[in-house]
């Protein structure tokens, strides 16, 4: 863990903050420097696991009990999450066909910002 001394320095000289304010940033990073986590106690608290595997398929159901007509397409989910305790859990959700759509969307937005990395 970098010192109040190199983390003022190096928001001076690196990030091009001035004189003042990176002092300013060095005393507050010294008096609080106790209470900030280690990379690793924030990896944990921030992990939210590891997609392990993820099916679909697509289910059209013609008429149940309570209505003779539904005719409605919707798209079974089920995927498995790799916890950071180690323990794998197992979801599943039946959408709309929109709905799915929307999730392939959103899936394909986190893609292209996890590739920014």
């Amino acid at each position: 863990r970098a010192s109040p001394e190199q983390l003022t320095e190096s928001l001076h000289s690196t990030a091009g903050l001035s004189k003042n304010s990176a002092a300013l940033l060095g005393r507050v990073y010294r008096q609080r420097s106790a209470l900030l986590l280690s990379s690793r106690q924030l990896s944990s608290l921030l992990s939210v696991g590891r997609l392990v595997s993820f099916d679909w398929k697509v289910s059209l159901a013609t008429e149940s009990s309570e209505c003779n007509r539904l005719n409605a397409p919707s798209v079974l989910v089920a995927f498995r999450v790799a916890l950071p305790s180690g323990l794998v859990a197992s979801h599943s959700a039946e959408l709309t066909v929109k709905e799915f759509e929307e999730l392939a969307d959103k899936v394909a937005e986190m893609t292209a910002v996890l590739e920014t990395l």
